[in-house]
């Protein structure tokens, strides 16, 4: 017999929190307020946000931001820099390939959680929307 946290949840039964879209924070970067309007067009008709999702959104569209500004840098700079003095020295890959590259995993992980990969979509419960539920439900039958 197992434990009852290794048993799969089919369902959700903790607290329910109402849908509802998040105030976007005023620290986020202009690349990031961009990403956030975008989501929150993708997901409030889903009913997948709440006000406790401000952060973990904001987190993301910030990710998104950074690996944007690491890819504007590498496109200017190129994707290699010399150690020392310009031209000399070691040929070593740019900072902001590292940044990048951070950036896009935290954009994987965090856009995990709102269901905008196919595997992780199909880990979400259903829309908690009735106009949402309807327009799963009627693809489920199409």
């Amino acid at each position: 017999m197992s434990r009852p946290a290794e048993q799969p949840v089919s369902g959700y039964c903790g607290p329910e929190l109402p849908p509802k879209v998040p105030k976007m924070p005023k620290w986020i970067h202009a690349y990031a307020a961009v990403e956030w309007r975008r989501l929150v067009k993708i997901l409030a008709p889903l009913g997948y946000l709440t006000d406790a999702d401000q952060q973990t959104l904001a987190a993301l569209c910030q990710a998104t931001a950074e690996h944007q500004i690491a890819t504007e840098t590498l496109a200017a700079e190129g994707r290699t820099t010399y150690t020392g003095k310009e031209g000399t020295g070691q040929l070593q890959p740019h900072p902001a390939v590292a940044q990048q590259r951070s950036a896009w995993q935290a954009m994987r992980a965090f856009s995990a959680l709102f269901g905008l990969d196919p595997a992780s979509r199909g880990k979400l419960p259903t829309p908690r929307t009735s106009k949402a539920r309807e327009g799963v439900q009627s693809r489920q039958r199409a």
